[in-house]
């Protein structure tokens, strides 16, 4: 109806729509309307051509009141302005709405799909007046087909139809659509908006639509208590309705429900964890369905207590032990005593240095860890406590345990062996390299021809030379060096 001289929401930022709204509806009341117009509970404004402006103009706005001023597009500032309205007025619904549709401009597309996305992302209520232009009753969509707000479409072969009039022409007047006054458009797409904007009202006026329920949901079932901790309860459910509005939990200390506390959860709900309660206290629960027709009859009824309250640290655990289980792991395990930590941490010293360090720290009932990438030939010793928010455990200390080396050095190679005189024969061979993972050579063993019994040892790894004497004159001898670790 528009508001004094002001009729819509106007052109190029104009924002008198909004001081002429508050205005006409006075200071805030209690109930968050306006106290010259309390009976005023829904407000819409609507667009002329003003959603054809251009997109790329801005207004000058400082948004947070602290002299900075912030460039907004127009319908930025729309959206502003009704944002403002909002929260002054939050006894009142403010109805967004885009504007007609315009197919020689596309600033009317970039503009209304701005208030939509605004709306969307803000859960704001949007009268989508565009968008009714784009469909006909059928659902079929126009939108892609350069649609005019009189209901013209481009058919693809050089001419344009009408949507409207194609649907009226095959349709019966005063049974399918009806005629009535639509400027700039074509009676069946003023019916839609009217249609659009009596089911808007009627929703926000309270109706729950054409699929609300006719009955009282049927009564959940099967409902059970389980205790998690000293203030944890978890229930679940069996539902057994499919028209429920939500369902609604009793709690009490008291068996026979004489004082409750009531939570209130969605429809197709089937469990929840009652959170916040007190240590070592029996609770009842009964559950019920609801929704806008009425209550279902409660559900069966059941009690659990929480757990005592938790003031001491762990028991210790025990039986520790460390096992070497290559030259580069050892695995850890223990027994777990206790019902109350809040995890494991466990500590390491390297070569009986007397300094033990965090390793890791394990989640709640660990009972095992394995200690991997170490070096090969150390010793390591381990300690492991449980601790909770009131403290840690004794300690519980493995036996030192040392990494083995389980992996054999590379074959050396043989360079040359070389006849010195008639009883000597000097030989020379490379250094081998270690297996991946070894802890190098400790020493070489020569052996000549088939003699399973070396004819020399030698254990410094840095020698890579032998000279073997006493043989017999023009004979021919071959030889094994072996490398060990």
């Amino acid at each position: 109806m528009g508001i004094n001289n002001v009729r819509d929401l106007g052109h190029n930022g104009d924002d008198s729509w909004k001081d002429e709204t508050i205005a006409y509806l006075g200071e805030p009341d209690a109930n968050g309307r306006g106290d010259s117009h309390p009976e005023i509970n829904v407000i819409m404004w609507a667009w002329c051509g003003g959603a054809a402006d251009d997109p790329n103009a801005t207004v000058s706005v400082d948004i947070d009141g602290d002299g900075t001023n912030e460039n907004l597009n127009y319908m930025e500032y729309y959206c502003y302005n009704m944002t403002t309205l909002e929260n002054m007025y939050p006894g009142v619904k403010f109805v967004y709405m885009t504007g007609h549709l315009n197919r020689w401009s596309q600033n009317t597309t970039i503009n209304n799909q701005r208030i939509r996305d605004y709306c969307i992302s803000n859960n704001k209520i949007l009268y989508d007046f565009e968008d009714i232009e784009c469909w006909d009753p059928d659902g079929n969509s126009y939108r892609d087909r350069e649609p005019g707000q009189d209901c013209s479409y481009n058919v693809g072969d050089g001419t344009r139809g009408n949507w409207a009039i194609e649907w009226q022409n095959s349709h019966t007047e005063g049974v399918d659509w009806y005629t009535c006054e639509s400027a700039h458009s074509q009676p069946l797409n003023a019916n839609r908006k009217a249609y659009a904007a009596w089911w808007l009202f009627a929703r926000l006026a309270g109706w729950e639509g054409p699929d609300a329920a006719t009955e009282p949901p049927a009564a959940p079932s099967v409902l059970q208590a389980n205790t998690i901790s000293e203030n944890q309860i978890d229930l679940n459910w069996q539902d057994n309705s499919d028209n429920e509005s939500g369902f609604r939990i009793e709690r009490s200390i008291y068996s026979n429900f004489s004082q409750i506390n009531t939570i209130t959860v969605t429809a197709n709900t089937i469990s929840y964890s009652d959170t916040n309660l007190n240590p070592a206290t029996t609770y009842y629960f009964r559950v019920f369905a609801y929704n806008s027709i009425g209550d279902s009859s409660y559900s069966n009824e059941v009690n659990a207590a929480t757990n005592q309250e938790v003031t001491l640290p762990p028991n210790a655990p025990s039986n520790f032990s460390a096992q070497a289980v290559s030259s580069t792991q050892i695995n850890l395990s223990w027994e777990d005593n206790s019902d109350n930590e809040d995890g494991y941490r466990i500590e390491r010293q390297v070569d009986n240095s007397g300094n033990y360090n965090l390793l890791t720290s394990l989640p709640i009932n660990s009972t095992s860890f394995s200690d991997a990438n170490l070096e090969h030939n150390k010793i390591y010793s381990y300690q492991v406590v449980a601790y909770n928010s009131y403290g840690v455990s004794s300690i519980a200390e493995s036996d030192a345990t040392t990494t083995e080396d389980t992996i054999a050095p590379d074959a050396p190679l043989l360079i040359s062996a070389e006849a010195l005189n008639h009883n000597q024969i000097y030989i020379v061979w490379n250094e081998p390299l270690d297996n991946t993972g070894g802890t190098g050579v400790s020493g070489y063993k020569i052996y000549r021809d088939s003699n399973p019994i070396p004819i020399a040892d030698i254990t410094n790894p840095s020698i890579s030379e032998f000279t073997d004497s006493d043989l017999s004159p023009q004979t021919l001898y071959s030889y094994t060096i072996i490398a060990y670790d």
